[in-house]
């Protein structure tokens, strides 16, 4: 009984001292089939051209490319790692182009995916590009 008891006190403390904590959500982003070509200089891409950066559908709530350089690209998920549900949780670009941002719960992440700061400990879901001409593929499996 007495091996119970310290097991159970052991296991109450090691939780109290490693920060059980329920603030993110365990689940991760459904997985969401992309399979897409588009023409990095279509007009209505040009932000893609002028400010490095557009907008399109596709995945879960939309993607974000990022033009890293000349013929670079990288292409994110917009759905943020933390409570993705919420219908308001979609990652932006900040106005300065430093950082990524969700408004919604405040999360930012930076040029990479990576988590900078707020609620979201997750990573952007990134997807696979390349690059063919002027046609950028876009894809959620390896390419």
């Amino acid at each position: 009984m007495k091996g119970l008891i310290r097991i159970l006190m052991l296991t109450i403390f090691g939780c109290i001292a490693l920060g059980c904590n329920d603030t993110e959500p365990t689940n991760t982003l459904p997985y969401a089939f992309v399979d897409l070509e588009i023409n990095v200089f279509d007009l209505q891409l040009s932000t893609l051209q002028t400010e490095g950066y557009t907008y399109i559908s596709g995945g879960l709530k939309g993607i974000l490319i990022l033009k890293k350089g000349e013929g670079l690209y990288e292409a994110y998920e917009r759905s943020c790692t933390y409570e993705f549900e919420n219908p308001c949780a979609q990652v932006t670009i900040h106005s300065s182009l430093f950082y990524l941002e969700d408004v919604c719960c405040g999360s930012t992440f930076d040029l990479l995916g990576s988590p900078l700061s707020g609620p979201a400990v997750n990573p952007l879901r990134s997807y696979y590009t390349v690059l063919n001409g002027n046609y950028l593929i876009i894809s959620s499996d390896p390419i």
